[in-house]
């Protein structure tokens, strides 16, 4: 693989990397707010972050943290093959929000999310608008 494609590639997956971030920040917002209301309780950050790693509420969104860290690890690791970590990326993220059944508790929550905010809709069209439509694997 040319070094001008490796630098296209690490860049589209930085991109994103940076709009599933984006996604996964209003995802928080819609997950503590509803934690908020069911437990009368206003969360700090700290509490936020605390039950976001370990709390059943937040297991949901687990998903998009750890696609997102392993993104990063491997976009930071020169060892890393590209153009695997590429497809594998847009497969999964593909996977998170397409129509299919796989990972249905997840889209129904997403789902739930998007008729509160409507600002997540246009994040979720931004990326699937970057990611373009799946290849299929031969």
């Amino acid at each position: 693989m040319s070094t001008d494609n490796t630098k296209n590639i690490k860049a589209e997956l930085t991109l994103i990397s940076q709009l599933l971030l984006r996604v996964h920040k209003s995802l928080l917002q819609y997950q503590k707010e509803k934690y908020e209301a069911q437990h009368e309780q206003i969360l700090n950050p700290y509490d936020t972050l605390h039950l976001s790693m370990s709390h059943e509420d937040f297991d949901w969104l687990r998903k998009i943290t750890s696609l997102v860290v392993r993104m990063d690890e491997s976009l930071d690791d020169e060892a890393t093959v590209i153009a695997d970590l590429h497809q594998s990326v847009l497969t999964e993220v593909h996977s998170l929000f397409d129509e299919s059944d796989l990972y249905a508790d997840f889209k129904s929550k997403v789902n739930m999310a998007q008729s509160r905010d409507p600002m997540l809709v246009v994040q979720i069209l931004e990326l699937k608008k970057k990611m373009g439509t799946p290849k299929l694997s031969s």
